[in-house]
């Protein structure tokens, strides 16, 4: 928006003047003269924002600002300065570096900050206890990826398995955790895994189409998010609608004839707003097989993904909300019998499916979301188009969850939880089919009491046909750093 474009624009004349000046004043003096002045904007921007405040910094701050521009004026020595025009200039460029940090902090207090749901509600990054790390929509759009493993390879603490080449099993594991306790969510959504029945989840099937953001939780959230969660979280946010309407069409091909075509379009009508994304790739792939061995057939892929999400604003206090997402695939695979990897007439078949249907409602003195979802999986491998291996796997669960703000500083969150799963398997060797269902009560409290120190704890209790009664409880805090921009966070959790 203009606001923006607007900000970017003073920053980036800063920023540019600050560099332009810095460049023609080395034209007539040395690096280590340059240097000294260039420093100066410390004094500057010191002597600016006392200007501004209308009163004097603290004593301890003016004392390190002079340490500071001393030492860099001695570091190769006593500065040699003449106050030529080249000296000027650079003054001139320490001045726009002041501007610059200046503007940067009077810009960024104005921007809404970054939320997360660490805590089972929307959390001011600085304000959780957890490491997290957010992934924007600016930052997925300028990748110019296409999977979520893809764009999550540079996040701290994280690390994937691939069993093949493109379009095969993808893993996620966190702080080197099981990829069982790596809990994978779409706008909070559980998806179920075809293979396994649980939550290690294929990341090939999660295209960026549609994404808004990514929220990487590392460390222990079982209390918060349940057993799943014990290495940390991947939440991805779906794009919602807009109030203006948005429409999009992108298409690609490759010297190889991959294809990829990806839309979207979103809007409003009155008070229901819509998103609706597609993605179609297909391609002739790579094969697996030995090459040495004279195998030389590629291996093509078809794949369809979709995601809709629609807001329906009832009154002012009160949105139902309904997430879909589905995701189909045609793979053909090679086979490696006796040891290395021959071409083979097998394809592998998937279609994932979730849904899920909220209820938020505001009232006086509390908040409610009522949820419900499912997730499906099939997953069928055929050779010579005969179907010899499949995998089904369904999950259905539903949450009741209060928000009461006891006070400013003070804020409880409590529900119960009921997953209900089932798994069904068969191959040329086994055969099964099992069903298991689980219960839980959360309790989430944050305190603010103490300035800049944010604290919450989390207890849940879970009971499950197989395993039992259990329970884990989560304590983290964050603080803030007086006049900076740091923050110290800790936190202890348990998982079962």
């Amino acid at each position: 928006n203009y606001r923006s474009w607007y900000d970017g624009g003073i920053l980036a004349f800063f920023m540019l003047g600050g560099f332009v000046f810095q460049m023609m004043g080395l034209e007539g003096i040395s690096p280590a003269v340059s240097a000294f002045l260039t420093s100066l904007y410390v004094i500057f921007t010191a002597l600016i924002l006392a200007y501004l405040a209308g009163r004097f910094q603290s004593k301890s701050l003016l004392f390190g600002v002079a340490l500071a521009t001393f030492g860099a004026g001695y570091i190769q020595g006593p500065p040699e300065l003449h106050y030529d025009i080249a000296e000027w200039l650079t003054i001139l460029c320490a001045l726009m570096f002041a501007g610059h940090i200046i503007f940067t902090d009077i810009i960024t207090k104005r921007i809404d900050p970054i939320t997360v749901t660490g805590n089972y509600f929307p959390k001011k990054l600085k304000e959780t206890g957890s490491a997290v790390t957010i992934i924007n929509n600016q930052e997925i759009e300028q990748s110019g990826m296409n999977y979520v493993a893809q764009i999550l390879s540079a996040t701290a603490g994280y690390q994937d398995y691939k069993s093949g080449g493109p379009q095969s099993l993808t893993r996620a594991f966190l702080r080197g955790n099981e990829t069982d306790h790596t809990l994978v969510l779409i706008n909070g959504m559980k998806i179920v895994d075809s293979s396994t029945g649980r939550g290690s989840v294929d990341l090939e099937r999660l295209k960026l189409t549609g994404v808004d953001r990514i929220e990487v939780l590392r460390g222990s959230q079982s209390a918060i998010y349940g057993s799943e969660a014990i290495g940390g979280v991947i939440n991805i946010i779906l794009k919602r609608g807009t109030k203006e309407p948005v429409k999009f069409l992108n298409m690609e091909v490759s010297n190889r004839l991959d294809k990829d075509i990806t839309s979207g379009i979103s809007g409003s009508v009155k008070d229901l707003y819509f998103s609706l994304n597609y993605n179609h790739s297909e391609g002739p792939g790579i094969s697996a097989a030995e090459q040495s061995l004279g195998y030389d057939e590629n291996d093509s892929y078809n794949i369809d993904s979709a995601n809709l999400v629609v807001d329906y604003d009832l009154n002012s206090s009160t949105e139902i909300s309904l997430i879909s997402r589905v995701f189909t695939s045609e793979n053909e695979e090679d086979d490696a019998p006796l040891g290395p990897f021959v071409d083979a007439d097998r394809q592998a078949n998937l279609l994932d499916w979730q849904s899920a249907l909220s209820l938020n409602k505001q009232y006086e003195l509390f908040s409610m979301e009522a949820l419900i979802s499912t997730a499906k999986a099939r997953r069928y491998q055929l050779k010579e188009d005969i179907k010899f291996r499949w995998y089904i796997a369904d999950l259905n669960s539903a949450k009741l969850k209060f928000n009461v703000p006891i006070s400013s500083k003070e804020n409880l969150i409590f529900g119960i939880e009921t997953e209900r799963s089932h798994m069904d398997t068969q191959d040329q060797y086994n055969a099964y089919d099992f069903k298991v269902s689980s219960s839980s009560s959360f309790y989430s409290y944050s305190n603010n009491t103490i300035k800049n120190l944010f604290i919450d704890g989390s207890l849940r209790s879970n009971h499950h046909d197989l395993y039992g009664l259990s329970s884990t409880y989560r304590i983290a805090a964050s603080y803030l750093i007086p006049n900076s921009n740091f923050r110290l966070h800790s936190s202890y959790g348990t998982g079962y």
